[in-house]
C-alpha cells in the first residue's frame, strides 16, 4: 500500500503541482482514504520526505550511468546535460526536490541527507574537473564550494528553462554550450577575479 501511496503522490504532483498536492488528493488517486496517509507517513510531509528521497535516488542512478573519460570538465558538461535531462522529465518531483515551498512539506533529515549526497557527487565531479586544470586556473574555491556552485548554476538554469524565462535553451546544443562555458569561466577564476 506504501508503494501505491507513493506512486500516487507521484501522479498528482506531476499532474497538479507542489501547492495543490493534499493527502485528500492523494487518498483519492489512490482509491484510499487519507487514514491510509498518516498511518503509513505520519502526515503529507511524511510521504512527500518519501517521494522526494526515492527522486534523489533515481537521479543519483541516472547520474552514475555513464563513464568517465579522460576529459573531466567535458564529463563534468555531460553530468549536466544527464541532470537537465531528467529534470525536464519530470520537472514537478525536481520542484518538490528544491524546494520547501509545498503546502505542509519541509525536508526532513532523509531528504537533506539525499540533498547532501547529490552535492557530494557534484564535488568528485568538480574535483576532477579542476585537478585537470593548470593549477594557476583554478579558483581558490574548497571543491565543496565549487561543488555548491556548480549545483546553483544547474538548478537556477533549471529553473529559468522550467519558468520559460529561457526560451531558447530548447535547441540543440545551446543548453550544454552554454553550461560548458560557465563550467570553463568558473574553473578559470581566481576567488579575486570572480568577486
Amino acid at each position: 500500500m506504501s508503494e501505491r501511496l507513493l506512486e500516487s503522490a507521484d501522479r498528482v504532483l506531476s499532474e497538479s503541482g507542489i501547492h495543490r498536492i493534499s493527502v485528500r488528493r492523494i487518498a483519492l488517486d489512490a482509491d484510499m482514504s487519507t487514514m491510509n496517509v498518516y498511518s503509513r507517513f505520519g502526515s503529507l510531509s511524511g510521504l512527500l520526505d518519501q517521494l522526494v528521497s526515492e527522486g534523489f535516488e533515481q537521479l543519483e542512478a541516472t547520474l552514475g550511468e555513464f563513464a568517465t573519460s579522460d576529459d573531466p570538465v567535458a564529463d563534468l558538461v555531460r553530468f549536466g546535460k544527464t541532470y537537465r535531462s531528467w529534470v525536464l522529465e519530470q520537472p514537478a518531483k525536481y520542484r518538490l526536490m528544491m524546494t520547501t515551498g509545498a503546502a505542509e512539506y519541509e525536508a526532513g533529515p532523509q531528504a537533506l541527507e539525499a540533498r547532501r549526497h547529490l552535492i557530494d557527487m557534484i564535488a568528485a565531479r568538480v574535483a576532477a574537473a579542476r585537478a585537470a586544470r593548470r593549477e594557476d586556473d583554478v579558483a581558490k574555491l574548497t571543491v565543496d564550494e565549487a561543488a555548491h556552485v556548480v549545483l546553483s548554476m544547474l538548478h537556477g538554469m533549471l529553473m529559468l528553462e522550467l519558468d520559460g524565462v529561457v526560451l531558447e535553451l530548447d535547441v540543440p546544443d545551446v543548453w550544454a554550450e552554454r553550461f560548458a562555458a560557465v563550467i570553463r569561466f568558473g574553473l578559470s577564476q581566481s576567488a579575486s577575479d570572480a568577486a
